[in-house]
């Protein structure tokens, strides 16, 4: 009897320490929080994380209006605008300088970008991911 009630407290004592020692979030599995500065700075950036579409809409909500990223090719850089959403009556959100409409660009975690936060003030990139 004395064996299987301290079995019984064990098992309880246990079950109610690992409940206790969970992290705050358990879902979290990535997350980020940079300041971009503002004034037309362009600043070399990567993303660890992995989106949903892993569009720079998707990985970077900061972003707005006016700011830019700058992707490499495999042979040059294009440069993208963000202008909003369906700007162009035709879906896209994003321009080149050559006024070209173009789709969201797709940042995979670990491909490095230039970031150009086109605002007057400090932009926060804040994100956390979950599975």
């Amino acid at each position: 009897m004395k064996k299987a009630l301290l079995i019984t407290a064990t098992g309880f004592v246990v079950s109610t320490i690992s409940t206790l020692a969970q992290p705050y979030s358990a879902n979290i599995v990535g997350y980020v929080n940079k300041s971009l500065p503002g004034g037309n700075a362009s600043v070399p950036i990567s993303s660890p994380l992995l989106a949903g579409t892993n569009t720079v809409e998707g990985v970077m909500p900061a972003i707005k209006k006016g700011d830019t990223v700058s992707l490499w090719t495999g042979s040059r850089f294009i440069a993208l605008t963000y202008a909003g959403p369906n700007f162009d009556g035709q879906g896209h959100a994003w321009v080149d300088s050559q006024g070209n409409g173009h789709n969201s660009p797709v940042i995979y975690p670990g491909r490095p970008f230039f970031y150009q936060n086109n605002q007057d003030s400090a932009e926060t990139w804040n994100q956390g991911l979950k599975l």
